[in-house]
């Protein structure tokens, strides 16, 4: 069957319940909003920490009287733990002049000797700066021939895990709920729409029309439900995000990708939300 008359029934009940209509576009898409927000934040969240770690680094530090050779051997050693990407060597005369950037030079010029340890700077590849990885890969290296010491800052990698872990177990919890709401929602109205036209769609059964001819025009609504509930969230979503980055802070808005991937959720929703009500009311 041709999908004109699926189209102009379907424009016709648009045109019959705009009110209707639009405030469950608009209930939806504030439904929406809410799971958008959230991963939103989680994604900004994601961000500012992953910039944050990939300055982290694992600081190594050497014995006092290490020769160069066993300085050399334990370079090899780090070099070759796949986790690695970057070890940087920093003698004890650099660390003095570390140390003297952040405190008093006059409170250091009474040392007749330097205290503190040459050691070396070790950057982990991206994949690996969680908590997990970067205590594994501490514990390994303080089992190493030379090494007074490791610190890496752990108790803050491990937070930083645990708060986006959080965040993407909100985000999964708003996911399912905002999912069964619009099905929810989408359904009702479906059923409703069939409830209005029950009588025409007995006499169209009468005259032999069949149960695509019937439930199509019910169907498409289904998707158109769930795509403009799908995009007005996201340009909701997009005004929020200039005003709030106009009055703090710059934050980034959901990639491209992302954003069409929630769109065809909300579609395949509103359609799955329309077959319920097809399926029990036709």
């Amino acid at each position: 069957m041709s999908y004109r008359y699926a189209f102009k029934e379907l424009a016709a009940s648009l045109l019959r319940e705009p009110v209707t209509i639009l405030g469950s576009v608009f209930t939806l898409a504030l439904s929406l909003l809410v799971f958008n927000s959230f991963l939103l934040v989680t994604l900004n969240l994601k961000k500012i920490t992953d910039d944050f770690k990939s300055r982290m680094e694992i600081e190594v530090y050497l014995k006092d009287g290490l020769k160069e050779k066993d300085i050399s051997l334990l370079y090899s050693k780090l070099r070759s733990i796949p986790a690695i990407e970057e070890v940087t060597f920093k003698s004890k005369n650099d660390a003095l002049k570390e140390m003297k950037k952040y405190f008093d030079p006059e409170l250091l010029e009474g040392l007749q000797t330097n205290p503190l340890p040459a050691s070396y700077l070790v950057r982990l590849k991206q994949p690996y700066k969680i908590f997990a990885t970067m205590e594994k890969v501490s514990s390994q290296v303080k089992g190493f021939e030379g090494v007074e010491d490791v610190e890496y800052g752990g108790e803050w990698v491990k937070r930083i895990d645990q708060t986006i872990f959080v965040f993407s177990l909100v985000d999964i919890f708003f996911g399912l709920l905002i999912a069964i709401l619009v099905v929810m929602i989408v359904s009702g109205n479906i059923r409703n729409m069939i409830n209005l036209k029950r009588e025409s769609l007995e006499i169209s059964k009468l005259l032999g029309a069949d149960a695509a001819f019937i439930t199509r025009p019910f169907f498409l609504q289904g998707l158109i439900y769930g795509a403009l509930a799908g995009v007005t969230s996201l340009l909701l979503l997009y005004l929020v995000c200039r005003a709030f980055s106009s009055t703090f802070f710059r934050i980034g808005f959901l990639p491209v990708n992302l954003a069409l991937i929630i769109v065809l959720a909300t579609v395949l929703l509103g359609g799955v939300g329309s077959l319920i009500s097809v399926r029990s009311h036709t």
